[in-house]
């Protein structure tokens, strides 16, 4: 699950802030990160949401 936030996280920072203009605040990087990391969620909900099931339920079932 966290290689692809990890390659997502890598490719945002090769592509926006490789070569930033030094006029771009923190702010906006924030901002445009954030709005990037949404638009990945969004679109592999179904695979995150299969991660915390599974996780979820093996921690149950280890705990009986």
């Amino acid at each position: 699950m966290f290689k692809p936030l990890d390659e997502h996280f890598q490719t945002f920072v090769d592509e926006y802030l490789s070569d930033v203009d030094k006029a771009v605040s923190i702010r906006d990087i924030t901002h445009l990160y954030t709005s990037e990391l949404q638009r990945f969620i969004r679109e592999h909900a179904d695979a995150f949401n299969s991660a915390i099931v599974a996780n979820t339920t093996r921690a149950h079932t280890t705990k009986d």
